[in-house]
């Protein structure tokens, strides 16, 4: 599989042992995802936590605030943040470029925004990733 070809020639240093990985997933998007953990377009949950509800203000911290210079893929981000920690779920909004992404612990959090936040993640596409606030449950929608 050719990963320039797919798209990925510019990934992080870190993630370059992922390319393969990411030209496949890219290829074959549709027939992996029972596997790799992607729900949709816009939501990745760690398979091991599949069939749990995920607290999102638990652990305090581990869920940031991510958003991106232009559209990536669910299955790139998801390798990109799990190398910072025990990745719980990432989450992006419908029609936007953020989104949120959710560790098990404040620490892989913490990891992450350190070393993303204003990074070129892929081709020019730069990352801001900051800590989010806390979900607040039962606050009525603004119309």
């Amino acid at each position: 599989i050719n990963a320039e070809y797919m798209g990925f020639a510019h990934m992080p240093p870190a993630l370059a042992p992922y390319a393969p990985f990411a030209a496949h997933q890219h290829l074959h998007h549709t027939a992996t995802h029972a596997y790799t953990g992607v729900v949709d377009a816009h939501t990745w949950k760690n398979p091991l936590a599949a069939k749990q509800r995920i607290d999102n203000n638990k652990p305090p911290d581990s869920r940031l605030f991510i958003s991106f210079s232009r559209a990536l893929p669910i299955d790139f981000l998801q390798q990109l943040f799990i190398a910072y920690g025990p990745l719980e779920s990432i989450y992006l909004m419908k029609g936007k470029n953020c989104g949120y992404a959710k560790y098990s612990t404040s620490q892989g959090a913490t990891a992450a925004a350190a070393a993303l936040n204003g990074m070129e993640v892929h081709d020019g596409i730069v990352a801001k990733v900051v800590p989010a606030s806390p979900q607040v449950q039962g606050m009525p929608k603004k119309m």
